[in-house]
């Protein structure tokens, strides 16, 4: 017996047709990131720089709107490297939200505003992007619609 290569989705596929699939990843991302859109909107008072909540709040909403409007793959990912790789990148820097700033960068006005803006700017052209992705948007590799804008 051979490798068998790694498709929940194809898997999936067998009792489930990929159409009711699709929409039901849509579906739960879309209730997952509201969630998170919920809880972030609820935190902005322990905010110290607003734009920086405002770029991670929006980055949730345009999650949201993303999964909410995306066109069905044209060609779907398989394999470990097509799937897991791409979510554990899209999720490990969520992660960093958890964990306090190092204690040099926390003693130092000038370096946590530094940082702190620099990871507003980053966010907010990870937003761009997103927007300019439209329906194509993917976090796996998938084929969408082409995109040759933003």
């Amino acid at each position: 017996m051979g490798w068998v290569r790694f498709d929940p989705f194809g898997w999936l596929t067998r009792w489930v047709p990929g159409g009711i699939l699709h929409g039901c990843v849509r579906a739960a991302a879309v209730v997952v990131l509201t969630g998170f859109l919920a809880l972030r909107v609820g935190q902005y008072n322990r905010f110290a720089l607003k734009p920086l909540w405002a770029v991670e709040t929006l980055l949730f909403a345009v999650l949201i709107a993303a999964y909410a409007v995306r066109r069905p793959p044209l060609e779907r990912a398989r394999g470990g490297r097509e799937i897991l790789v791409p979510l554990l990148g899209a999720v490990l820097p969520f992660a960093l939200l958890t964990s306090p700033p190092h204690p040099l960068v926390a003693s130092s006005p000038v370096a946590l505003g530094a940082v702190f803006w620099w990871m507003t700017v980053a966010t907010g052209f990870t937003v761009w992007g997103l927007g300019s992705l439209g329906r194509s948007f993917s976090i796996t590799v998938e084929a969408r619609a082409l995109v040759s804008r933003g």
